[in-house]
């Protein structure tokens, strides 16, 4: 069956509750890349994948714990960003990456309305909500609760972007935005094949939501980890929007994969 990895699978009928979701390019070097055993790599029987209309199978990973999904990423990196976001009082040293892109691009602007994906702890939020003003407006969304005290324009909310309804009655409710930032990030294992993926399923959602959230030349901002389906979604991005850029900020760490995509002027549906 074409897309499937070489080595032997053994099929089984139910998933169990730790799932790594994969796309389907991710999945033919993934067993030569993980040099695991046959009996370790599991996928779902035939008849479920031929009900799938995304490009995007279940790989069951059994025995390995540190490719377990989780909600937050395995370390801290503690470096010179680090100790200066916690001189200068921000959340975390991803603010410099943000400001970097700010500086550089003028994306947030006084009174825009702006909806930040994966937002915990908050410092995305912090830039933000300063750069808007009082009379704009920023709603972070987590899995993790955001627990900063925030200006009045802010609004935090605990949710999964994969519940559609909860993103749905959010975008009902508080769109059109000016702007959708996304600083998604996978708990990383070392497998880069795997970790690109998943970040790639992340900046996947985001750019969904973002299409729906946005108003006609709107911006969308979003991380994304450099591996196969990049340039796929990269073409995406570019159908819906006029102008894109890709970019690697200074505070992102040089051995890092992380890039982002910064898409500008949603063209109208």
């Amino acid at each position: 069956m074409n897309g499937w990895p070489e080595a032997e699978v053994h099929y089984v009928s139910s998933l169990p509750p730790s799932v790594l979701y994969l796309p389907s390019s991710a999945l033919l070097p993934l067993s030569s890349a993980l040099r695991l055993p046959s009996s370790v790599i599991r996928l779902p029987s035939p008849a479920r994948l031929q009900n799938v209309k995304i490009p995007l199978y279940n790989l069951i990973l059994e025995n390995i714990p540190i490719l377990k999904q989780t909600e937050t990423m395995a370390f801290t990196v503690r470096d010179h960003y680090f100790h200066k976001a916690k001189k200068e009082h921000f959340l975390a040293r991803a603010i410099y990456k943000l400001e970097e892109i700010q500086k550089k691009y003028s994306i947030l602007r006084p009174g825009n309305k702006v909806l930040d994906l994966g937002a915990a702890p908050g410092s995305w939020i912090q830039l933000a909500e300063r750069s808007v003003g009082p009379s704009g407006l920023v709603l972070g969304i987590d899995l993790k609760p955001i627990e900063h005290n925030f200006p009045k324009h802010v609004i935090t909310l605990q949710g999964d972007i994969n519940d559609r309804d909860f993103v749905d009655s959010i975008i009902r409710e508080k769109a059109p935005f000016d702007i959708v930032l996304s600083d998604m990030a996978p708990s990383t294992s070392g497998v880069k094949v795997a970790d690109a993926a998943r970040s790639a399923l992340l900046f996947e959602r985001a750019l969904e939501i973002a299409l729906g959230a946005l108003r006609p030349g709107g911006i969308f901002l979003a991380k994304i980890f450099q591996g196969n389906e990049f340039h796929q979604l990269l073409a995406e991005v570019k159908k819906h929007f006029e102008k894109t850029r890709v970019v690697k900020p200074e505070a992102s760490r040089k051995q890092s994969r992380e890039i982002y995509i910064l898409a500008l002027n949603l063209r109208n549906k």
